[in-house]
């Protein structure tokens, strides 16, 4: 019994699925783009109310800027990955013909 350490473990297992459920990487790219919606939506909101609470103060923007900056980038990142995803599952519905 001899096993092949030269292939990541990952990679049949990432091709089984995409074999078993051919679209599994389209559904992930739906739900990738759904929560980068939600996270989006979720940050105009908190945005909008911290607006309106610095009206009246006269403290800085920094810590708001610093404070709401990973929220940003988790959903973009999110927003971009589903996206490819999504593009991605198309490309390969439309070479494979079906």
């Amino acid at each position: 019994m001899t096993s092949d350490r030269s292939k990541p473990f990952w990679r049949d297992t990432v091709f089984e699925l995409c074999v078993v459920a051919p679209r599994v990487l389209e559904r992930i790219g739906y739900t990738l783009v759904l929560f980068a919606s939600i996270v989006f939506a979720t940050f105009l909101v908190f945005t909008f109310l911290v607006a309106l609470a610095l009206v009246g103060s006269s403290s800085s923007t920094t810590n708001l800027i610093a404070s709401l900056t990973p929220i940003l980038v988790i959903a973009t990142g999110a927003l971009t990955g589903g996206i490819i995803a999504v593009v991605a599952s198309k490309i390969r519905d439309a070479s494979s013909g079906r």
